[in-house]
């Protein structure tokens, strides 16, 4: 991750003690709990320190900034820890706060779910349920992980209150041993030990098929849950491909930074024909694998590169097409663009979003020097164009 989009994520540091020994979380904007340590996961961190008991080597799913994995180590009840995450934002912040605090046993890496694991034989699997996810993605994290421990691997869980009731038929199955369910009233903290393994569930973070036209050109998408853009087109999209033909800039390899579920690099690949390339680059791996998926799903034979970031990365191409979905700051879009510009200042940019926020990063970029020669607005939604520097 280049530095400075790093240090633009920054958003505070905290300190806390486990048993006796301080630590120090540097907390990133725009995550899970940016705002102090999740409550869910400090009780479970609690009951698994009271089970007076040691597990050498720890899966923690869905990682965030290391909370469960760095309380782990400092209590001492770990020796080697792996922490996966799908926002490679939250992802980086572990790495480095497992470093910064001495743990270098600790490795955390971007994935989904146990797709980029493979590594066998834990002795645990821990995991802040994601509350929000299909039924098939909490079957996937909590009996999906026996075919990850060991003989007498366990699982221990943190689910928000709600969830109680679809979390205790999930674990009602003959394969799984409850050691233990200790409901509250916001959390509840599961144990588990497994028989035998339980195959993972097909397709669990599929929602829906998406069958759509545009400029008479007809594409599907498998859309997945968790990823934007699951029933439409977004407009930001349609900017963008209504101001690429006005430019004519080569188009035979292309970067898209957010390509959401995959529109559009799957429409660009059918109007462009000679584009040989494609590099997807997103926070959000899950976003990578629908959107790579997809392009092949509608025909595409070139090459596509997965860059999970925070931002552009790799060979350089001859486009770079820019999202702004609007969740992240202002100043956080621009420094984005900034860094693409200075990553590959001879390629061409073209960045869209919602007009209101398209105007403050323009504000911003000028101020640095980067200034749009082309501009299209339609809809609420602003289109702007960066012609390559010669």
């Amino acid at each position: 991750m280049p530095a400075d989009l790093f240090a633009a994520f920054r958003h505070k540091s905290l300190d806390h003690t486990f048993g006796e020994r301080a630590v120090r979380f540097d907390i990133p904007s725009d995550v899970f709990s940016t705002f102090k340590l999740d409550a869910g996961s400090l009780q479970l961190l609690k009951a698994m320190q009271q089970a007076g008991r040691r597990w050498p080597n720890v899966l923690d799913l869905g990682c965030g900034y290391g909370t469960l994995l760095i309380g782990l180590a400092t209590m001492d009840l770990i020796d080697r820890g792996l922490g996966i995450e799908r926002d490679a934002l939250a992802a980086e912040y572990a790495k480095r706060n497992a470093s910064a605090n001495g743990f270098e046993r600790i490795e955390c890496r971007g994935g989904v779910a146990y797709d980029d694991v493979p590594e066998r034989g834990f002795d645990v699997v821990v995991t802040n349920l994601p509350a929000k996810a299909l039924p098939g993605v909490h079957d996937l994290f909590l009996r999906g992980c026996s075919q990850l421990l060991n003989s007498e691997g366990e699982l221990w869980a943190v689910v928000v209150a709600p969830l109680v009731p679809t979390i205790d038929a999930l674990l009602d199955h003959p394969a799984i041993e409850l050691k233990s369910r200790t409901p509250g009233s916001q959390y509840a903290l599961y144990r588990c030990g497994f028989h035998e393994p339980i195959p993972w569930p097909e397709h669990p973070y599929l929602r829906q098929d998406f069958y759509a036209s545009y400029d008479d050109v007809d594409y599907d998408l498998h859309c997945l849950d968790g990823v934007d853009d699951f029933d439409s087109l977004w407009h930001g999209t349609d900017l963008l491909l209504r101001l690429l033909p006005k430019k004519r800039w080569p188009m035979e390899r292309v970067a898209i930074w957010e390509p959401t579920q995959g529109h559009l690099p799957a429409i660009v690949s059918k109007l462009w024909p000679e584009l040989s390339c494609v590099q997807l680059a997103s926070r959000d791996r899950l976003s990578l694998v629908a959107s790579r998926d997809n392009l092949r799903r509608n025909g595409f034979a070139g090459d596509i590169e997965l860059s999970h970031g925070v931002g552009f990365a790799g060979p350089t191409p001859d486009v770079a097409l820019v999202q702004l979905q609007g969740r992240e700051e202002t100043d956080l879009h621009a420094a984005r663009l900034l860094a693409a510009r200075e990553l590959w200042p001879g390629v061409a940019i073209a960045a869209a979003g919602p007009a209101p926020l398209l105007g403050r990063v323009e504000a911003l970029l000028e101020k640095r020097g980067m200034k749009p020669q082309d501009r299209l607005n339609r809809k609420g939604f602003r289109a702007i164009a960066f012609d390559p520097i010669r």
